[in-house]
């Protein structure tokens, strides 16, 4: 069980300054305006679906820990990883 949160904190941590990153480019983008970049994540809300769906099974995994939950987690935070490496790759 221990070796299945450290896999998790790592991949967890991974995704997360991925998806800082990715945002605070964003908001640097928008010229470090917080009411222009709030209509930036409004009008691209689709863009951050992973992030949000990946909170709710986690927030769901604290109440229910089923191993199904676990695997979900593992490939919710791969997809997010593999998502913010492939935005921020170099062409």
């Amino acid at each position: 069980m221990i070796f299945r949160v450290i896999i998790a904190v790592a991949m967890a941590v991974y995704a997360t300054s991925l998806t800082l990153r990715h945002n605070l480019h964003m908001f640097q983008l928008n010229g470090y305006k917080n009411g222009e970049h709030i209509h930036w994540l409004k009008k691209n809300l689709r863009q951050q679906w992973l992030l949000y769906f990946g909170l709710a099974v986690g927030v769901i995994r604290l109440f229910v820990p089923v191993l199904g939950l676990d695997i979900l987690i593992y490939l919710t935070l791969f997809m997010d990883i593999l998502v913010y490496r492939l935005s921020t790759r170099p062409e």
